[in-house]
């Protein structure tokens, strides 16, 4: 698909053209199929992911600019509409296959899924030295400006219930909601206990 094709769908989003890649595989992102993990379970595979298909909805790509002049890449999905749209907030060292799950139970709600700095499809800090939770929590907000969404419900999973909580703290009035799942405030490392 070249970016003429989805410039209408896309609306503010700049659509970038990539190579075909993994991401382009049936099963999604990275991920081997689960048929070839279990091979007795390659019919239940191909009937989920037919049934996520038929519902799927083009996705386009883009670059948003941090604060320091960063460029963010990020992927949306869905209409515009009254649903108030949604930010996937990753855990560490992942790119989007958790969500991967929960795109066909969005509808055609419209979402957003950025990759942090140094990770996946987004390059490494023009300052090394930004890597912190607040930038990331800047670097959501700038996805949101980006994507002229004024507010979102922001889902956070692991190290991305920081990044929404922090995102919450730093930009409170560009967050309608929170959804934290299996995360910690704060410090992990402190607040285990085992």
């Amino acid at each position: 698909m070249c970016s003429s094709d989805l410039s209408d769908a896309a609306g503010p989003l700049a659509v970038v053209d990539r190579p075909e890649g993994l991401e382009d595989r049936p099963q999604g992102d990275h991920e081997v199929s689960v048929g070839e993990r279990v091979p007795r379970r390659r019919r239940r595979e191909r009937d989920r992911l037919r049934s996520t298909t038929d519902r799927a909805v083009a996705t386009a790509w883009g670059y948003a600019v941090a604060r320091d002049g960063s460029p963010i890449f990020y992927e949306s999905w869905g209409e515009r509409s009254a649903l108030t749209p949604v930010l996937f907030c990753d855990g560490i060292g992942c790119d989007g296959y958790v969500w991967r799950y929960l795109r066909g139970d969005l509808g055609s709600r419209f979402a957003l899924h950025h990759h942090y700095r140094g990770h996946g499809r987004t390059a490494a800090p023009r300052d090394p030295t930004r890597v912190g939770v607040a930038d990331l929590a800047d670097d959501a907000a700038s996805v949101l400006d980006d994507a002229l969404v004024e507010q979102a419900v922001l889902i956070g999973h692991s190290m991305g219930v920081q990044v929404a909580l922090e995102t919450y703290r730093r930009h409170a009035s560009r967050v309608a909601a929170l959804v934290l799942v299996c995360g910690a405030p704060s410090h992990p490392l402190k607040t285990f206990r085992g």
